[in-house]
């Protein structure tokens, strides 16, 4: 049985300084929330570098390090904030409503967020393995 990245006690000192402080408390299982986002970064991105031990569970840590990047562990707390919409598969929602000459178009707040992860994660990620973090590309410059 694999084991979260970060704590619920972490996740809640995260969310605690954010306006989300009330979203994550109206979350009702926290533990299964941070397994889940833990999960899902494992499962959706491709880290730079290599695992500190080859036969650890999880991807990181990674390049021998003990801690957690903190920008890793802001995405993990913002993932496990969204993690009922992670799996959750989408029906045909309506993008947009047009009566006579009045129209609303409505905004996908989980793309937004995991748009959000995916910008805390990209200076650890390599090229996007499943389209998590399309768009955000990784180059490592060396000077001469």
């Amino acid at each position: 049985m694999s084991t979260p990245y970060i704590t619920v006690a972490e996740c809640e000192a995260y969310h605690a300084q954010r306006l989300t402080a009330a979203a994550w408390l109206a979350v009702e299982n926290k533990d299964a929330a941070v397994l889940m986002a833990s999960d899902y970064v494992d499962a959706n991105y491709t880290f730079l570098g290599a695992k500190t031990d080859p036969e650890q569970l999880r991807e990181f840590p990674r390049n021998g390090a003990t801690a957690l990047p903190y920008s890793f562990v802001c995405a993990v707390c913002e993932l496990a904030l969204m993690s009922t919409q992670l799996t959750a598969t989408k029906s045909a929602d309506k993008k947009s409503v047009k009566i006579g000459s009045i129209a609303v178009e409505y905004r996908d707040a989980t793309a937004e967020s995991l748009s959000y992860v995916a910008k805390l994660l990209h200076q650890m990620t390599a090229a996007p393995s499943n389209g998590a973090n399309k768009g955000v590309t990784t180059a490592k410059l060396s000077r001469t």
